[in-house]
């Protein structure tokens, strides 16, 4: 289900990703692998945001982020806590989804994950934006932007842009 994940999502075949990751998270669950099926939980929120169905999102990512809080997994935790905070900021609750993204990129910071980071930077960016903060905003922009050129991650330094430009 993650090789499929980025396809699928990307491609909006929400059907098939509920499918997919709701197949995932059972044969995890039924080997007793509680972070493989946190990744599919993860995996499959996404349909959730996309659809509007923010409170479900939240409460899964929630349990992610206790399993991977549980088994050490900075990388894991620093994802789910920047996921959270991108539905807490779709749902107005700006303030959480701040308080979420920081936590994320010091985590992604702190385990050397760039591409994270550079996700997390962003997400928080757009945040502070949404609260008024737009000298921090920008800063923070100008880095996630920095980081996803760095990293030859072009259509995600073409969205920071588009939050910047916002």
């Amino acid at each position: 289900s993650a090789v499929l994940y980025r396809y699928l999502d990307d491609g909006g075949h929400y059907p098939d990703v509920l499918t997919v990751h709701t197949h995932a998270m059972a044969a995890a669950r039924q080997t007793g692998d509680r972070v493989a099926e946190a990744d599919a939980l993860r995996r499959r929120c996404a349909v959730d945001f996309r659809q509007g169905r923010y409170q479900r999102a939240v409460d899964q990512l929630e349990w992610a982020l206790a399993v991977y809080r549980n088994a050490g997994s900075k990388t894991d935790q620093a994802r789910t806590l920047s996921n959270l905070g991108v539905v807490l900021r779709a749902m107005g609750r700006y303030h959480e989804a701040l308080r979420h993204q920081q936590q994320a990129v010091g985590l992604a910071r702190a385990g050397g994950d760039q591409y994270n980071e550079a996700s997390a930077v962003d997400a928080l960016g757009t945040t502070l934006c949404r609260l008024g903060r737009h000298e921090e905003a920008v800063e923070y922009l100008q880095r996630a932007i920095a980081l996803f050129h760095e990293l030859n991650e072009p259509v995600k330094e073409a969205t920071a842009l588009d939050n910047l430009g916002e």
